[in-house]
């Protein structure tokens, strides 16, 4: 599998479980790899940033690719996009997400 990760999960100060905060809109395969994009909405009163980990699984539930994907200064109650594109050419794929939320930096 291809694993795209600048920082280990839950290896953050502050973080907080946030899987409710996200959605993915798409899921799919495009051409050579999977991309997979979706929202994050802040429900809290001061600023956050995401670290956003895209798992892509298959039927066996085997990890083909993981992705960190990083959403910055999202405000309170507004809404961040995120994108992820990894290079797997592997068919019927799951897009798993694990998403942290942290204060934001220089908060």
């Amino acid at each position: 599998g291809v694993t795209d990760i600048v920082d280990a999960p839950g290896s953050g100060e502050g973080l907080v479980g946030a899987a409710v905060d996200a959605t993915t809109d798409t899921c799919e395969s495009s051409g050579d790899a999977w991309v997979a994009s979706g929202t994050v909405t802040n429900p809290t009163e001061v600023a956050v940033d995401y670290r956003i980990y895209v798992s892509l699984l298959n039927g066996a539930n085997d990890t083909r690719g993981l992705q960190q994907v990083n959403v910055t200064g999202v405000e309170p109650a507004a809404t961040g996009t995120w994108e992820s594109s990894i290079a797997v050419d592997d068919s019927d794929l799951t897009c798993v997400l694990r998403v942290e939320r942290y204060p934001a930096a220089g908060e």
